[in-house]
C-alpha cells in the first residue's frame, strides 16, 4: 500500500475516550473507584480493538482519528511514571497495568515498519511528518515503561531504536529539547540569584510555592533523562556536546539547596527528593560519559572529545558536593583506568584531570572526616582533628582507635583545669526591707503575746481601743494575703476568762444583753473612728474616778457595743472601795506584777496615745 493511498482511505468512526487517573482520595471513594473501572473497561476494549484490526486499518486510524491522538496523549501525560508505581492504591493496580500493558503494544506497533509496500524511510517520514513521536512523546515512554533489568526495558530498547532508525530527525528534536531545558534552568538560577525583581526584566523572585514545584520539575527531569539515557545509550552525544551537564551539576550543587530552603512545608520530604535529585544527576551523568565519551573514544579518537571531558571534569571539581555523590558510584577510577588505555589521548592532559579529581575527592573525604570528628570530639580543637587526619588518614575507625590509644599527642591542647575548691555563689535569698519591717512588727506586736499578755496588766486604756487603726493597716491581706488570724487574747472584746476578778462577773451579769452581742477585734478596727484627743482625754478622766457608762447609754446594746468597747477591768461598782488598780491585784501573779514596766511596754508599742 503507497502513501497515497493511504492519505485517501477513510477510517472506521470509533470514539476512543480519554486516559484519566483520580487521586488516591478518590480511588478509596467506592462510587468514583466504579466509575474508573467502567472507564478503564472501555478504553481497554477500544485498545484491544485496536490491535486487532490489519495493518492498513490501523495506520488509517492512528493517523487520522482525532479520538486517538488525544487518547494516546492523556495516557502519556496522566500515566504514573515508574517510580510512582509503589504509591498506587493496591485496587488500582491490576487496572491500570493491563491498561499500560495494551497502550505499550499499540505503541510497539506504531514504532515498526509494517505498511505494506513501504520501506524503513516512508515509515520515518509518515511517523514524523503526522507526529505519531515526537521528543517529549519519547521522553514520556521512557518514564513511564522503564524498568531496569526487566523484559519491558528490553522490549522499550527495541521501540526507540527502531523510531530513530526509521528517522533520525529525532535527534535533532532531542537536541532542540535539550537546549530548551538548558535555557529553563538557566533562567531558574538567574531568578534565585535575584531575590528582588530586575528592573526592565520579566523575570520574578522565586517564592515557597513556586520552589516546591521547581523542585519536584528537576526530580521528574533528571527521573526521565536517566531512563531515557538508559534505554537509548546513542542519545548520551547529544547530552555530551551540549553545556547540559555544567549547568546541571551547577544546577544540583547551588540551586537546589537554596530551593529547599524557600520550602517551609513538608521540608523533610523535599530533602528526601533533592537527594534523589543528586543522585539520578550523578548516574546520568556518569552514563553520559561512558558512553557518550568512553565508548565514541574507544571506536574513533577524537581529540575534541577528550577536550569536552576535560571541561566537563574542570566543572565536576568546582561542585565539591556533586563530586562526592558522583564517586560514591565507584566508576571514577575505572573510568580513568579506561581512558589511560585510548590512543592519542595526552597523558599529561590525563594526569592533570586526575590530579585535579584526586586533590578534590581527598578535600571532600577530609571535609566530611573533619565533621564527623568534631561530632565524635567536641572538645578537640580544629588543629588535633587536622593532625590526626594527617596522621592516620581518613578512615574515622582507624583515628579513633588511635586517639583512645593515646598514640596521637595531645601537645597542641591545654587541658582546663578545674577549682573544685571554688565556692558556689548561692543566689540572694534576703527578704526585702518591706518584709523585714512586716516580720518585725508581727513579732513584736504578735509573737509575744502570750508574755505580754499571760500576767494581769494594766488595761486602763483597753476602753479607747488603741491604735487600731495601727492594726487595721496591718491585716493579712497586706501582708501575705490570707485572711487574718486575730490572737485568741484579742480574739473577742468583752469575753471574760475564767480568771477574771469577781468584780468583772458581776459587771458582765449587770450587762448580759451587751455582753451577748460581741464584736471582733477586726470589726471595731474596722469600723470605729479613732478618737480624738479630747475624747481620750474624757475618758481617761472617766477610768480614773472609776467611772461606769449611766442606763441611758445601754438602752440600745448593739449600739452600746460599736461605740464602747470594754474589756476587762474596764470600770468597776460604785460601791467597791478600791480603785482599778487596787482592784486588779487578786489575779494570779499580783504580787509579781509590775505596772510601770507593762505601761512602758504598752507605749513602745503604739499602744497609747501619748
Amino acid at each position: 500500500m503507497s502513501r497515497n493511498l493511504i492519505l485517501n482511505t477513510s477510517i472506521e468512526s470509533r470514539n476512543f475516550i480519554s486516559f484519566c487517573f483520580p487521586s488516591n482520595e478518590q480511588l478509596e471513594d467506592k462510587t468514583e473507584f466504579h466509575d474508573w473501572l467502567e472507564r478503564m473497561i472501555f478504553l481497554s476494549e477500544d485498545l484491544k480493538w485496536l490491535l486487532s484490526i490489519t495493518s492498513d486499518k490501523f495506520w488509517k486510524q492512528v493517523l487520522y482519528d482525532p479520538t486517538w491522538k488525544k487518547c494516546l496523549d492523556s495516557f502519556l501525560l496522566y500515566a504514573p511514571r515508574n517510580y510512582d508505581l509503589r504509591n498506587l492504591p493496591e485496587n488500582s493496580k491490576s487496572a491500570f497495568s493491563s491498561i499500560s500493558k495494551l497502550f505499550l503494544l499499540v505503541i510497539k506497533r506504531m514504532s515498526e515498519n509494517s505498511i505494506e509496500n513501504s520501506d524503513k524511510k516512508m515509515h520515518g517520514e509518515i511517523i514524523y511528518e503526522n507526529f505519531v513521536f515526537d521528543a517529549a512523546k519519547i521522553f514520556d515512554i521512557c518514564s513511564i515503561y522503564y524498568k531496569p533489568a526487566t523484559n519491558v526495558c528490553i522490549f522499550l530498547e527495541e521501540i526507540i531504536r527502531d523510531v530513530f532508525l526509521s528517522q533520525p530527525k529525532y535527534y535533532i528534536d532531542i537536541s532542540n529539547a535539550v537546549e530548551s531545558m538548558v535555557m529553563v534552568l538557566q533562567n531558574m538560577e538567574e531568578r534565585l540569584l535575584n531575590s528582588r525583581p530586575i528592573p526592565g526584566s520579566s523575570l520574578k523572585p522565586v517564592h515557597g510555592r513556586e520552589a516546591q514545584n521547581i523542585v519536584l520539575f528537576l526530580f521528574d527531569m533528571t527521573k526521565t533523562l536517566h531512563a531515557f539515557i538508559s534505554v537509548f545509550k546513542e542519545s548520551s552525544k547529544i547530552f555530551f556536546n551540549s553545556t547540559f551537564l555544567p549547568l546541571l551539576m551547577s544546577i544540583c550543587e547551588n540551586t537546589l539547596p537554596s530551593l529547599v530552603q524557600l520550602i517551609e512545608i513538608r521540608v523533610g520530604k523535599y530533602k528526601y527528593i533533592s537527594r534523589q535529585i543528586l543522585q539520578t544527576s550523578a548516574k546520568f551523568i556518569q552514563q553520559t560519559i561512558e558512553n557518550g565519551f568512553i565508548q565514541r573514544s574507544k571506536e574513533n579518537s577524537d581529540g575534541q572529545l577528550f577536550s569536552e571531558y576535560t571541561a566537563i571534569m574542570d566543572s565536576m571539581t568546582q561542585c565539591p558536593r556533586f563530586l562526592s555523590v558522583y564517586c560514591d558510584l565507584g566508576t571514577i577510577q575505572k573510568e580513568l583506568d579506561i581512558i589511560a588505555d585510548i590512543d592519542n589521548i595526552d597523558i599529561s592532559s590525563l594526569q592533570y584531570i586526575k590530579d585535579m579529581v584526586c586533590s578534590s575527592i581527598q578535600e571532600n573525604m577530609g571535609d566530611k572526616v573533619f565533621h564527623q570528628l568534631k561530632e565524635i570530639l567536641p572538645t578537640k580543637s580544629d588543629a588535633y582533628i587536622n593532625k590526626c587526619i594527617e596522621t592516620c588518614g581518613t578512615d574515622v575507625g582507624i583515628i579513633m582507635n588511635n586517639v583512645m590509644e593515646g598514640k596521637i599527642p595531645n601537645s597542641e591542647e591545654e587541658s582546663k583545669k578545674i577549682n573544685q575548691n571554688k565556692k558556689i555563689k548561692a543566689p540572694n535569698t534576703d527578704i526585702p526591707k518591706v518584709d523585714k519591717d512586716h516580720i518585725s512588727l508581727i513579732k513584736t506586736t504578735f509573737l509575744r503575746e502570750n508574755e505580754i499578755y499571760d500576767d494581769e496588766y494594766d488595761d486602763t486604756y483597753d476602753a479607747q481601743n488603741i491604735a487600731a487603726r495601727d492594726y487595721d493597716d496591718y491585716t493579712a491581706e497586706n501582708i501575705y494575703g490570707r485572711k487574718f488570724t486575730i490572737p485568741q487574747i484579742l480574739r473577742q472584746a468583752g469575753d471574760v476568762s475564767s480568771e477574771s476578778s469577781e468584780e468583772d462577773v458581776k459587771y458582765s451579769e449587770n450587762n448580759k444583753d451587751n455582753a451577748s452581742t460581741k464584736t471582733t477585734f477586726t470589726k471595731v478596727a474596722k469600723d470605729q473612728v479613732a478618737p480624738s484627743a479630747e475624747h481620750l482625754h474624757h475618758q481617761d478622766g472617766k477610768n480614773k474616778k472609776n467611772f461606769q457608762p449611766n442606763k441611758n447609754d445601754a438602752k440600745d446594746g448593739d449600739k452600746f457595743k460599736e461605740t464602747h468597747t470594754y474589756n476587762r477591768g474596764s470600770g468597776v461598782k460604785e460601791n467597791s472601795s478600791k480603785g482599778t488598780y487596787n482592784n486588779r491585784g487578786r489575779g494570779r501573779g499580783a504580787n509579781k506584777r509590775n505596772h510601770r514596766a507593762m505601761a512602758d511596754s504598752k507605749r513602745s508599742k503604739g499602744m497609747m496615745p501619748f
